[in-house]
């Protein structure tokens, strides 16, 4: 009996100071990971009409696209975002190669 007490006594103090010395690491920015490159045999639709809707201030319309989901085309909505100081915002689009048809997704440009 003695000998138990004495062990769980022991695997506490040792689990105590395996917490403490344990080194916490912060990681503020993971690098965004590679999006997967898809290519489609068929060309997108044509773009929808819609209404933009007004953003508030320091923010812009950024215009709504067709995303492959592996089957079909489908329609993602367009959204307001962040403006970026002395950065063009650059729109997503459809390109044309020799595999198929590439989306190159909207990025800011320096």
């Amino acid at each position: 009996m003695k000998k138990a007490f004495y062990f769980a006594v022991i695997i506490l103090i040792s689990l105590f100071m395996y917490s403490c010395s344990r080194k916490t690491v912060v990681v503020k920015h993971a690098p965004p990971r590679p999006a997967a490159v898809v290519y489609v045999n068929e060309p997108p639709p044509p773009p929808k009409r819609v209404t933009i809707k007004p953003c508030g201030k320091n923010k812009m319309w950024i215009n709504g696209h067709w995303h492959w989901n592996g089957r079909k085309y489908v329609w993602k909505k367009g959204r307001c975002i962040r403006k970026k100081k002395a950065r063009k915002w650059i729109p997503g689009h459809w390109k044309k190669t020799r595999r198929g048809w590439k989306w190159i997704p909207g990025h800011w440009n320096h």
